[in-house]
């Protein structure tokens, strides 16, 4: 005779809030040795570049734990991430090559503002079923990505990078950033005559502009457009946006509980707006890379993984527009581990087809930081095929 235990639906709640919530303290002892490990990693990257360095001896055993030992424990599962020693490979300090992740602060980030690959894990598989626990792999993983308004742009219509027009071009960037991800670039479905009745609207005392509050559109564009709830939604506005009324402006945001994200580029920043201002918006490298941060940032959100406190990451945190387009393009090793666990992709390959598509759009349309962008991936991929990485 074999008996079983039930979890009761009050204990699973409050195994979920202790997840939800980040009460570190009340976790399991083994997640919470794990994240005291975690804590030392910026230590740890100082440690293993002087060791590199020959500043620290190979005999010297003191913390001589690879930085992406801790950020890439692996799990207490049956296999290991068969794509680990690649994102490992990336952090190595080759001699003559800078480090490829610089960590954000010299020591270790406060335990209640970061998301560690095992908290982010948990919270995923708690909070897509609440009676019993989800395999990551098994979320959906199909984005339909729509266009919400027509654009005014004037050089709009002359894009073409690869042959592509401008939201063929940004659907295809979604699917090389976010390998696994079934992207489908439907019609124009637009929010002023569709959704007129359920946006919340403004006009801002500043710029005197329209905004949108964008909570009503992520909250109601899967009803509006009859998207399966279970799959993801990327919109894009031309309207600039608001996230709430005492706050002035937002690029972006997303919402992984509603599995929506929206992206608004209006021209009309109220921090650097002037009285008088009339801007013209133009399709240019600054343009773009706006767009590609943004929406690579705000996609990833998707996916529950939050802001990140490690490294200098596509996942920081900002609060500015300019602080959000100084931040690289690429994730941290802490955050690409989290995104390939859910996609499953090929790190290396998706460096590869990366840097062929920033190449393209640097040739088209040149700016600063996608050159950037370009050298790192030249060299992150260096990295990954030299076979004393391999």
């Amino acid at each position: 005779m074999f008996s079983c235990c039930v979890t009761s639906p009050e204990k699973l709640a409050e195994r979920k809030a202790k997840y939800l919530l980040g009460n570190v303290d009340k976790l399991d002892e083994d997640l919470q040795q794990w994240l005291q490990k975690e804590a030392s990693q910026c230590q740890l990257i100082e440690h293993h570049k002087k060791r590199k360095n020959g500043a620290i001896k190979d005999n010297d055993t003191t913390n001589q734990s690879d930085a992406l030992d801790i950020a890439l424990s692996p799990d207490q599962e049956n296999t290991r991430d068969s794509s680990i020693p690649d994102v490992q490979n990336a952090l190595e300090i080759a001699p003559d090559n800078a480090h490829l992740f610089s960590p954000i602060s010299s020591a270790p980030v406060g335990m209640r503002d970061r998301q560690t690959y095992r908290m982010w894990k948990a919270m995923i598989e708690l909070s897509e079923s609440f009676i019993c626990k989800t395999h990551i792999t098994d979320i959906p993983k199909t984005l339909h990505f729509f266009p919400l308004e027509t654009y005014d742009i004037p050089n709009l219509d002359d894009f073409n990078i690869n042959g592509m027009n401008f939201l063929q071009f940004l659907a295809k960037f979604l699917e090389v950033f976010f390998p696994g991800l079934t992207v489908i670039h439907e019609d124009l479905f637009d929010i002023n005559i569709h959704m007129n009745d359920v946006i919340t609207s403004r006009v801002h005392k500043v710029t005197g502009k329209k905004q949108f509050l964008v909570r009503d559109l992520y909250c109601n564009l899967h009803k509006s457009t009859k998207v399966p709830y279970r799959h993801y939604i990327l919109g894009l506005t031309w309207t600039d946006l608001y996230p709430k009324e005492e706050l002035n402006f937002v690029l972006g945001e997303a919402s992984s509980g509603s599995k929506c994200a929206v992206l608004g580029f209006g021209r009309y920043e109220p921090m650097t707006f002037k009285e008088g201002d009339e801007v013209e918006l133009m399709m240019d490298g600054a343009l773009l890379w706006q767009l590609l941060r943004v929406a690579s940032h705000e996609t990833t959100h998707l996916f529950g993984i939050k802001h990140c406190m490690f490294f200098s990451c596509a996942m920081n945190e900002s609060k500015s527009v300019r602080a959000a387009l100084d931040q690289p393009l690429f994730l941290c090793p802490v955050c690409l581990r989290k995104l390939q666990k859910v996609l499953g992709f090929d790190i290396r390959k998706r460096y590869i087809d990366l840097l062929e598509l920033c190449t393209a759009v640097q040739n088209s349309y040149p700016s600063p930081q996608l050159n950037q962008s370009v050298e790192w991936l030249k060299r992150c991929v260096a990295s990954l095929s030299d076979p004393a990485h391999r």
